[in-house]
């Protein structure tokens, strides 16, 4: 009730009383005045009031109203908001941390908020509610909670000091707004970032690691050239002859590592030739025997002599890197034994075993790879799985690579088996057919290689390493050619230039200090559109072939080569010059 009305009441009574006590009052003649004047002041104070309890009433719609829409802001509210006393017990909360708990409201209020956050931060939460209490200063901290289903989730915490009204007691107020999308875009955003760094740096060793390669071989090219030549003139001791023919193997073996290297390190496509694969097996084995600790037994089991396969040289590697690498961390740093077999086998329909995948080994000859080990072995269920695609059991990013073994194997006609138990260590079996060549390649290539070579013509030799046109221009001399030679790129054009009418052929690097093979190409076609190149590099074929779009050569030869091999690139050439005279 408004203060005027209350005044205008009180002056009512007291004229009423006065009346009362006055002899006016007893005149009747007066009354009915008094009471006309007394009826209208009733009748206007009763509409005062009518008209202050309708405001009163629209007061308090306001009020409820504006409460209602406080109550729905907070509770609908994107961000957590709770009142706690300074001990961390919750006094008030809103819906949207409820829903982010996934609790109902009974098992927060009036418990510990601690409870809903992990256990390695409650240090800092209360670490930071301390703070809190005794500064007026905002308080922020990260804080990571857990729900009822045991997931966590992050927030970014700010928390304010307040004075309940009601009680004077200090309270704090929280805002938690959920970050973990931050935090989860932050943490991909790093791994990407590492993951930049880490192929930049992987980018960086592949391209240092190609140059080293394409040196190397550049160097075997001279070497295992030097020892052909020394091989084709008569020795004076038989010892003088094994000594040049072990070197000139060991150069073969070192070339094959250089070319293997650069087909792990470049974009290749599958080379299918003769391989001897106790050979190949051996070379690789010898390397894993090195790089293993001194507990760990590693023993190698060929059969005599050569065992002849068609295959990709690189991925017969990478099936042994495989099988060998997966029995060496199945051991660990234990005592044990990793042991490589090779066993020549004929599979006929009576005795012919399931390969992994269920498939009946189709009747053959074939040479086994077999790799055991001592290891923990793996149990059915594992087993039944292994040969799914990125599967492990290590840790991620090392995989059993048993996906690729059986990728590889099934595309040289071959077969995969595995047995394994617990405790019982892991045999691995590789099925390969066996080739059985009638005459050894190198053989064919000595007969057929005669008179290949235009006697009395020039050929240019464009390299910048000496001792590799050192050989070139022995093996050519011999067949009776004029060899021409250049140190790069520019000086090869210019000699070109000079004798272009005379010069049969051209032998041509690809990477030379000055103008690389691609721009030499393009330079002698402009001064001679006919003249055969024969580009001859360390690089492999597969990436070269992109470099050259306007020019192309007209055959191409990898270094290391031997004498037969480029007896037959030679060959091709000499049958393009005849095509095009």
């Amino acid at each position: 009730m408004k203060k005027d009305t209350r005044k205008s009441l009180e002056q009512l009574r007291r004229r009423a009383e006065r009346a009362l006590e006055s002899t006016e009052f007893t005149d009747k003649s007066n009354v009915l005045g008094y009471v006309e004047n007394y009826i209208h002041e009733l009748q206007v104070n009763q509409i005062e009031l009518e008209m202050q309890a309708e405001e009163l009433r629209r007061t308090q719609d306001e009020l409820m109203a504006s409460r209602n829409e406080y109550a729905e802001l907070y509770h609908k509210a994107p961000v957590g908001y709770l009142t706690i006393t300074t001990k961390g017990m919750v006094e008030k909360v809103n819906n949207t941390f409820i829903e982010k708990l996934k609790v109902d409201p009974a098992r927060i209020l009036k418990k510990p908020l601690s409870r809903f956050i992990i256990e390695q931060d409650h240090s800092l939460f209360f670490t930071i509610c301390q703070k809190a209490h005794h500064s007026p200063q905002l308080r922020s901290c990260e804080l990571n909670f857990i729900n009822q289903d045991n997931e966590i989730f992050s927030g970014r915490v700010d928390i304010m000091p307040i004075v309940n009204e009601n009680t004077d007691e200090q309270q704090l107020i929280l805002s938690i707004i959920d970050i973990t999308e931050q935090k989860e875009a932050e943490q991909e955003k790093n791994r990407l970032e590492r993951e930049l760094v880490s192929t930049q740096k992987i980018d960086s060793i592949r391209r240092l690691a190609g140059g080293i390669a394409h040196n190397f071989n550049n160097i075997l090219t001279s070497v295992i050239g030097n020892l052909e030549i020394i091989r084709q003139r008569e020795l004076r001791e038989k010892k003088e002859t094994e000594l040049v023919t072990n070197a000139y193997q060991s150069a073969l073996k070192a070339a094959d590592l250089g070319l293997m290297m650069l087909h792990y390190l470049g974009h290749n496509t599958a080379q299918v030739k003769t391989l001897d694969l106790e050979d190949s097996v051996k070379n690789l084995f010898g390397i894993y025997r090195r790089t293993v600790h001194g507990r760990l037994q590693m023993l190698y089991e060929p059969e005599d002599g050569p065992i002849y396969i068609q295959g990709d040289p690189v991925q017969i590697a990478q099936i042994v890197n495989n099988l060998t690498t997966n029995s060496v961390e199945a051991i660990g740093d234990s005592e044990g034994v990793v042991r490589i077999r090779l066993i020549q086998t004929i599979i006929k329909d009576g005795n012919a075993p399931l390969a992994y995948n269920g498939e009946k080994i189709r009747p053959g000859k074939y040479v086994c790879m077999e790799v055991s080990d001592t290891g923990g072995g793996m149990g059915k269920e594992v087993l039944e799985i292994v040969g799914t695609p990125f599967f492990t059991t290590k840790l991620a990013g090392r995989g059993l690579g048993i996906s690729a073994v059986l990728g590889i194997v099934a595309a040289h006609g071959g077969y995969f088996m595995i047995n394994s138990e617990p405790n019982q260590g892991t045999t691995a079996s590789v099925y390969l057919p066996l080739f059985e060549p009638f005459l050894p390649e190198e053989a064919k290539k000595l007969e057929e290689h005669k008179d290949i070579a235009p006697v009395g013509k020039k050929v240019l030799c464009i390299d910048d390493d000496k001792n590799v046109r050192t050989v070139i221009r022995t093996i050519l001399e011999n067949l009776g050619c004029e060899v021409l030679e250049a140190e790069g790129g520019q000086s090869g054009i210019d000699v070109f230039a000079k004798h272009q009418d005379d010069i049969a052929f051209v032998l041509l690097d690809f990477v030379m200090p000055d103008l690389d093979g691609n721009l030499t190409l393009i330079e002698l076609r402009k001064i001679r559109p006919d003249i055969p190149v024969l580009l001859v590099s360390a690089y492999l074929k597969d990436q070269l072939d992109k470099v050259f779009n306007e020019e192309k050569p007209d055959g191409f030869l990898q270094k290391p080569f031997d004498r037969n091999g480029f007896l037959s690139a030679i060959e091709n050439l000499a049958m393009v010059s005849q095509e095009r005279q």
